[in-house]
């Protein structure tokens, strides 16, 4: 697989609400029981997705001093905004990068990480780029909260990074990533439906990760997951066939699920909270309602002087 180093991550999120001051009857009603799985807050912003993909963007794009990105991959489901290319449109109008080619990938819900990446990963290749900027962006908008067959609830926020094919500065070399797809179980289908089709998704991505990556689940030092209850977080760790004590806590108390951003929420909170040594290896699973995703990622954090 050629090289791809994933570097100069930055967030945008929305206002940290408690979950009990949100104006949403269904969050309201089960409050006990998101309290019981760990969960206390949410963000909530007041800003269209787009805006916050290019705060993101402009955080990431500020370490760069040699030119632009050869191009732009934008990932969003939000179905409260204009349509993606519009709203792409916008992105590269507010960053000054009309001139970029763009691409917007969308279809997986929250687990949209994993597919842009692997389109990212092969325009790269096939075009020759050396630089990508990398942006996903979701609101919950007029849609509901509460995600019952995840025991989660959504917050709004944004991720973007710059992808290279060479190591410039701290990064997470992108070693390995794997799609599993399966058909779609409705959210008010029955539950033990969805929990099967969970374990058969992501047992299915990381048997195909690990194969192409030539290791063993036991390899992996660190385990990133989506920011959801405790109880789903468990079954994507059962799923996944790794030891809980080397899944990273990750931010949902404080965050929600903030859809394909939340594997660089964590690999954040986990490098401020200095559990990210150099040299871990880290498996992300990234997971949407049908779509399963594995990434193996090797943190390289110290840099040879050029």
């Amino acid at each position: 697989m050629n090289a791809i180093y994933i570097s100069s991550i930055h967030l945008a999120l929305g206002d940290a609400v408690a979950l009990e001051a949100l104006d949403d009857p269904e969050v309201s009603a089960e409050l006990a029981r998101l309290g019981e799985e760990g969960l206390r807050r949410v963000r909530v912003a007041p800003l269209k997705t787009w805006q916050l993909a290019a705060e993101a963007a402009t955080g990431s794009l500020g370490v760069l001093d040699e030119p632009p990105p050869d191009g732009v991959i934008y990932t969003s489901d939000d179905a409260g905004t204009p349509g993606q290319s519009e709203a792409l449109s916008r992105l590269l109008t507010a960053l000054d990068l009309q001139q970029a080619a763009a691409v917007a990938i969308g279809g997986h819900g929250c687990g949209n990480l994993g597919p842009a990446l692997r389109v990212a990963r092969a325009l790269m290749i096939a075009e020759g780029w050396s630089r990508v900027l990398f942006v996903t962006a979701d609101r919950a908008g007029p849609r509901r909260r509460l995600r019952r067959e995840s025991l989660s609830v959504l917050g709004d926020g944004a991720a973007a990074c710059v992808l290279e094919n060479r190591l410039r500065r701290p990064s997470f070399e992108l070693c390995g990533v794997a799609t599993a797809t399966l058909p779609l179980v409705p959210s008010d289908g029955p539950a033990f439906e969805r929990a099967r089709l969970t374990l058969r998704g992501v047992r299915a991505a990381v048997d195909r990760l690990c194969e192409d990556m030539s290791v063993s689940r036991a390899d992996f030092d660190r385990v990133v997951v989506n920011n959801y209850g405790a109880t789903a977080r468990q079954l994507v760790t059962m799923a996944a066939g790794v030891s809980a004590d080397r899944v990273l806590p990750g931010a949902a108390e404080d965050t929600g699920h903030c859809f394909s951003a939340d594997p660089f929420i964590n690999i954040c909170r986990a490098q401020t909270d200095g559990v990210m040594p150099d040299g871990s290896r880290v498996l992300v699973i990234a997971n949407g309602a049908a779509s399963w995703s594995a990434l193996g990622l090797r943190a390289v954090l110290r840099v040879p002087a050029a």
